[in-house]
């Protein structure tokens, strides 16, 4: 296996990343048969007794195939030594919004655990794809695991330990909240009213007081300036992707969040993004006029043309499916109150 380059506090040039993978882990109970003897993956509640039991054996299995991992224990905790790890390990944890929900006739036969894994800050690069390739095949492959509606995919995009100079974090917020999909925005200004807002900011501390609600699409809080320490996640958090333990989805989600970020770092011609946002902001998203701007577009745009493929292909082979997710999304979100941002669109 390619050994992954983790990110170090010294010369920081390139981005970094790094994945949240919220899951839910079934075992069998106690007393209970097997409903399934013939699957080898490993269920026995004598082994995955608890969270910590469970999180340690996750340890282990990762670690027989060159991961290395750290268990942040359930109950008292052991904070000293997961900081210490979180620059080179898979951070193994508890999560309790994690949970079984709606259940079908074979999930309710288990009993299930809501998990999280966070690997550490790698540089974009094929051998930081193969190690998240590796947990997610071996975590497959040696436990019953599953996503649902309560689980989600985050993403940590950043650049090592230095944060983002101004105006790359204005610029990436502008670009996000213009080709958002107007169903899923819910704010009193009109689309190009709220982008001159963004573009208004002068400084990182303004942007993250007005857009670093962790209920949007984005967090942008571990960027607000002054740093609280000097070893934390100075980065930009994707939290819009469902939870998704498809291996193909991940890594095509990593890559749009990774040539987002890139893409607000690159900019050459301030003044000519400026325009083409103003143009595009009032133009439809989507399928339904000649003049709109879809995600094909947008996601060829920002260097993708792989992800537009993967993503456009669904889109226009499910489109009355979207079209209705696109409707509940909306009406859900309208019996909530107003968000200012949301995220790119969603895979």
């Amino acid at each position: 296996m390619l050994t992954p380059t983790v990110s170090s506090p010294e010369v920081e040039s390139r981005l970094t990343f790094g994945v949240e993978l919220e899951f839910l882990i079934a075992t069998v109970p106690k007393g209970d048969e097997n409903p399934h003897p013939s699957d080898p993956r490993e269920v026995d509640a004598r082994i995955l007794a608890n969270f910590d039991s469970i999180n340690y054996d996750i340890e282990r299995t990762l670690e027989e195939v060159g991961i290395p991992a750290t268990v942040k224990e359930s109950e008292y905790g052991n904070p000293q030594e997961v900081s210490a790890a979180g620059a080179t390990d898979w951070i193994l944890k508890t999560d309790i919004t994690v949970c079984p929900g709606a259940q079908d006739s074979n999930t309710r036969k288990y009993f299930e655990y809501g998990m999280e894994m966070a690997s550490p800050p790698y540089y974009y690069d094929d051998a930081a794809r193969r190690a998240v390739e590796t947990v997610v095949r071996e975590m497959r492959n040696s436990y019953l695991v599953r996503a649902n509606e309560t689980t989600g995919l985050h993403v940590h995009v950043g650049m090592g330990y230095r944060g983002f100079a101004w105006p790359i974090l204005r610029n990436f917020l502008a670009i996000a909240w213009t080709y958002e999909l107007p169903q899923r925005i819910q704010t009193r200004l009109t689309r190009l009213e709220f982008l001159n807002r963004i573009l208004s900011f002068t400084d990182n501390k303004q942007l993250d007081d007005e857009m670093g609600s962790r209920s949007s699409g984005f967090n942008i809080s571990n960027l607000a300036p002054p740093f609280l320490s000097s070893f934390g996640k100075r980065t930009i958090e994707f939290r819009q992707h469902p939870g998704t333990l498809d291996l193909e989805s991940i890594l095509n989600w990593v890559h749009i969040c990774v040539k987002l970020v890139q893409k607000a770092c690159l900019i050459k011609n301030e003044a000519e993004l400026l325009e083409q946002l103003r143009t595009d902001v009032e133009k439809p998203v989507g399928f339904g006029d000649k003049n709109s701007v879809t995600t094909v577009d947008y996601l060829m745009w920002l260097g993708c043309p792989s992800q537009a493929y993967y993503y456009g292909k669904e889109l226009i082979s499910n489109k009355a499916q979207v079209d209705k997710r696109i409707k509940d999304a909306a009406e859900k979100a309208a019996k909530g109150p107003p968000t200012d941002l949301v995220g790119v669109p969603p895979a």
